[in-house]
């Protein structure tokens, strides 16, 4: 029997199981991106650093918990828990539906973040289709 998850064919009584270090290193990996703000958005380096622990384990349960669907991976390395990008993800709809556009420096100031954040955010949202790119502005994609 197989399971289809997207794109992902797998057996399917496979799923991702954790050791007890592996759960406490992921509990402390979810405890800090849930307490990350846009602004302030760490890398997997910036983790292991936090957590005193190995980068190679911090990557690879990142890489677990991206599959999981609990953290979303934005450019730069930078790392983002699922609810932090679903609340700014509405925040810029919420925008876009009141002004119609938004520019890059307009969408840093309304998540409170830096341009680097800011951009991150804007190309995934572009990418999944929530946003398009019409020269400086996105606009909500219909």
């Amino acid at each position: 029997r197989v399971a289809i998850d997207g794109s992902v064919v797998r057996a399917q009584e496979h799923g991702i199981h954790f050791s007890p270090a592996e759960e406490e290193l992921k509990g402390g990996i979810e405890a800090l991106l849930q307490q990350a703000t846009p602004a302030a958005m760490p890398d997997a380096s910036a983790l292991a650093q936090r957590l005193r622990a190995d980068e190679k384990g911090v990557t690879a349960l990142l890489n677990a918990l991206q599959s999981l669907g609990t953290v979303i991976a934005l450019e730069g390395g930078l790392v983002a828990h699922r609810s932090m990008v679903d609340s700014v993800r509405e925040d810029l709809r919420g925008h876009l539906r009141a002004h119609g556009d938004v520019t890059v420096a307009a969408f840093r100031d309304l998540i409170g973040s830096n341009r680097k954040c800011a951009m991150a955010f804007l190309n995934l949202f572009d990418r999944e289709g929530t946003t398009e790119r019409h020269g400086d502005t996105r606009v909500l994609r219909r």
